[in-house]
């Protein structure tokens, strides 16, 4: 899919960002289900990710996997809901600045 630049970055020139991921789920599709329409949006949303796609992959995966875990495993009670985890195979194409 074709990537937009997102309303909370603030730059003249968005380059042309394509995502593709295989998300190969375990205990259950949930975690896989949550990678699948979020992860792209974690790294896409990083301040750093134009000048340096490396480095907002990195803090993309790494907030995701914070959500996930403090946000879908467990209830308010504190009982876990979700043991579902997800091997991610996900490739960022970062085309020309236009």
């Amino acid at each position: 899919m074709n990537i937009n630049k997102p309303e909370n970055i603030v730059c003249e020139k968005w380059p042309k960002v394509c995502v593709f991921g295989v998300f190969d789920g375990h205990g259950g599709s949930s975690c896989a289900d949550f990678l699948r329409d979020n992860l792209h949006n974690y790294v896409i949303r990083e301040p750093c990710f134009v000048n340096d796609p490396r480095n907002a992959i990195f803090k993309g995966f790494e907030n995701a996997e914070k959500e996930f875990i403090n946000n879908h495993t467990v209830n308010n009670n504190g009982e876990v809901i979700d043991r579902s985890g997800s091997c991610a195979l996900v490739v960022f194409i970062v085309g020309i600045l236009y």
